[in-house]
Order: C-alpha cells, then sequence, then structure tokens
C-alpha cells in the first residue's frame, strides 16, 4: 500500500477497491472452477476403467453444496430483476436435471456401464449452467441495484455452514453400498 500524502487520498490494494458485485460474481466464479477442475480431473481418468467413487461423491457433494447455495440465496435475490427472471428459471431447471443424474449417480454401483456416461452427462449440463450464469446472467446483473454487500456477506456465511455439512457427511461416508460386480446388488422396492 503506497503512502498517502496530504493532497491525495489513500491508495488501497484492489482486493479492498472491490465493489460487492464483484465480489458476489466472484464467490460464485471461484466455486465454479472448483467445480470444473474437478469435472477435468474426473474426466482424465479416461473410460478404460469406473471412475474413481471417492472423487465423484466428494464432486457430486461440492455439486450439491453450490446449488444449495444458489438456490437458497442468490437466485430468490436476483429473479426479482425482471430481465434476471427467465435466467434463473432456466437455471432452475438445469438444476433440477443434475440434481436428478447427482442421485441417480448416488444410488448406482461403480461398475454400472451408466455410471461414468451419467456423469459425463452431469459434467456437461453443469458446465453448460456455470457457462450460461458467468456469461448471461451475470452480465445481466452487473447494473442491478441490489443490496450486494448484504447478498454477499450471506453467501459466504451460508457457503462456511454447507462446507461443514458436506464435509461431515463425507466422512460419515457413502450413503450407499458399492457392490462388487461378483455380489448381486439387493433388490429395491417400489415403496
Amino acid at each position: 500500500m503506497q503512502q498517502a500524502t496530504a493532497s491525495s487520498p489513500p491508495v488501497c490494494s484492489t482486493a479492498t477497491q472491490r465493489k460487492p458485485r464483484e465480489q458476489v460474481f466472484d464467490l460464485l466464479r471461484g466455486e465454479h472452477r472448483h467445480l470444473k477442475q474437478a469435472f477435468r480431473d474426473i474426466g482424465r481418468m479416461g473410460d478404460a476403467a469406473p471412475y474413481d467413487v471417492d472423487l465423484v461423491a466428494r464432486t457430486c457433494a461440492a455439486l450439491e453444496a453450490h446449488i444449495r447455495l444458489e438456490e437458497e440465496l442468490f437466485f430468490p435475490i436476483v429473479c426479482t430483476r425482471w430481465r434476471a427472471a427467465p435466467l434463473v428459471d432456466a437455471a432452475q431447471l438445469r438444476y433440477r436435471g443434475i440434481k436428478q443424474l447427482v442421485g441417480e449417480l448416488k444410488r448406482m454401483p461403480a461398475h454400472d456401464p451408466l455410471f461414468n456416461a451419467r456423469f459425463r452427462v452431469l459434467s456437461g449440463y453443469m458446465r453448460l449452467q456455470m457457462r450460461e450464469e458467468e456469461n448471461t446472467l451475470f452480465k445481466v446483473l452487473a447494473h442491478v441495484d441490489l443490496h450486494w454487500q448484504a447478498l454477499f456477506d450471506a453467501l459466504r456465511r451460508r457457503q462456511a455452514e454447507l462446507v461443514i455439512e458436506y464435509c461431515l457427511a463425507l466422512r460419515r461416508g457413502p450413503r450407499r453400498v458399492i457392490y462388487p460386480p461378483s455380489i448381486p446388488t439387493p433388490a429395491r422396492s417400489a415403496t
């Protein structure tokens, strides 16, 4: 930080000069980068063998936390702006499909022939969602008057809570048992 003279205002670092709106976008972009990296890491495994179940479980947990963060705090606030509402509606529809795929992955054994394919589709849907959000929704919201600081503070608080919640869930172990190919999966009841 440079010294301020009597005739010049203090010069602050760029981090402190960030507008709350940009802080909101940066927080969400940071989560997007984390998810994209996880998708790339899993994609590098190739399709010759089942994907690493632990890495898929961690990625799905991060994805669920991100979706909850946006659905609980970000979307309800930004959809109040008329130009953002249709974009939020489309995002919520994409998230419905993404959540369905996550649920299916959680119930599938890793050796299922569709496990890798289902994760690739999930990855594609989420990449589309992140691209739409960053390239369209953020631009629509760039000049919208909202209580950005309050939204940023709420997002950060909730993000921390969700990280703890999903980390604890992962420490308890997977919610499903992964059966080796030689052991048949027990039949599930229709109820």
